[in-house]
């Protein structure tokens, strides 16, 4: 039977928690609690102490300051002009990245691995090797292989465009060994297993 009275949970700074409400309103969104929800957001979101980026929780913050622009006729003059003086939190500009060299790929590649480590960095290994983003991993596992060319063909998420790509030997080795059909896991476990798996080939930096 569908609860015609569900509960709803709203952040409340004061306290530094949710609190249930019976219902969510214009009404109880101010400067104060958007301001709150925005340093909420930089706590950590999972058991490995994980944190959201200052670029996630900007777009956050600027998503739910556009919404309530739009819903200005149901909020106090007083709080819609403070909400749209609200400045979202800076984006710091994200530290150098360090990318991984043919030799590094290769040593990771070569690592001793049974089960779950293996086929998440198996399928790291195969990204590698067709330059493809993690995003598009739902794409990679079920791209479509031409056997005869010896191509990959996949439709990336971002501009939904169909992208044919030509297999190295090691991304063709890796494919065929899974029956051209890849594993699929997130990006979260994915990155703690990768880890993992490079302490144990050696890959420090």
């Amino acid at each position: 039977m569908m609860d015609t009275n569900p509960n709803y949970f709203l952040y409340d700074p004061s306290i530094k928690r949710n609190i249930s409400v019976q219902k969510l309103t214009f009404d109880m969104v101010n400067e104060k609690l958007v301001s709150g929800f925005q340093k909420w957001l930089f706590e950590p979101h999972d058991e490995e102490g994980n944190v959201r980026s200052t670029r996630t929780v900007h777009n956050i913050i600027v998503g739910i300051k556009t919404i309530l622009c739009w819903g200005k006729e149901f909020i106090s003059k007083e709080d819609y002009n403070d909400i749209k003086d609200f400045k979202p939190v800076k984006v710091k500009q994200e530290k150098t990245k360090i990318v991984l060299t043919d030799k590094e790929i290769l040593q990771l590649y070569k690592v001793e691995l049974e089960g779950t480590e293996k086929a998440i960095r198996d399928v790291f290994i195969f990204q590698c090797e067709i330059g493809q983003r993690f995003e598009d991993i739902s794409e990679l596992v079920n791209g479509k292989y031409d056997e005869n060319a010896k191509t990959y063909t996949i439709v990336q998420k971002k501009g939904r465009q169909s992208v044919t790509i030509p297999l190295s030997d090691v991304a063709l080795e890796i494919l065929s060994s899974y029956n051209f059909k890849l594993p699929e896991y997130s990006l979260v476990y994915s990155n703690k297993i990768l880890k993992s798996v490079a302490n144990k080939a050696g890959l420090h930096r």
